[in-house]
């Protein structure tokens, strides 16, 4: 027997983005289609660095390994590959305040955060949804950012039932969860 499945007409083009580099705010509006979650990267070498980040994803199951992406103008950057690790703390929905201040240039990232020391060197911060310690495997230099693979070493979920924080469309959000998938 034959299936076939109909589709409907395609969405119809608002702009279209050149690879010139010429409509880049198009491009960024583009991606802010996109809803993604929250998490700072962080590692210490005398003092803790931190980033707020949403260019996360897992890489690979077996070894356990994320990716990220981090801008090759981004002060931190340095000291994650001079540590040769970082930690990977996930937001909750709760905390935009603190995703707003690791996005800071300037200033005291950690002014008033609460945070302990990992095993692994790496800052947690307290009230985020997980935790990974990763060691850097490989970073590949890829257009304006640089991509960190990191191997999960050391992981933690938190015991609350918090829910994250997302970033979509230039703002944070909180995700409506549908009670019947709670688990």
């Amino acid at each position: 027997m034959n299936s076939k499945t109909q589709m409907g007409p395609s969405p119809p083009v608002v702009r279209s983005v050149g690879s010139d580099g010429a409509s880049m705010p198009d491009f960024r509006q583009l991606l802010s289609q996109f809803a993604s979650g929250i998490v700072v990267l962080t590692t210490a070498l005398e003092v803790p660095f931190g980033v707020t980040c949403q260019s996360f994803f897992s890489q690979s199951l077996n070894p356990p390994c994320i990716a990220t992406s981090v801008s090759k103008k981004s002060s931190t950057l340095p000291q994650f590959k001079s540590a040769g690790h970082f930690g990977v703390n996930v937001l909750a929905a709760d905390q935009a305040d603190l995703a707003t201040q690791f996005a800071r240039k300037d200033g005291d990232r950690w002014e008033g955060v609460n945070w302990e020391l990992s095993p692994a060197g790496n800052p947690r911060i307290s009230g985020a949804l997980a935790w990974m310690d990763c060691r850097i495997m490989v970073d590949v230099e890829a257009g304006d950012h640089v991509m960190l693979i990191g191997e999960v070493l050391d992981a933690a979920i938190a015991d609350a039932q918090e829910h994250p924080l997302i970033f979509f469309r230039g703002g944070f959000h909180t995700p409506l969860i549908d009670s019947r998938n709670r688990q």
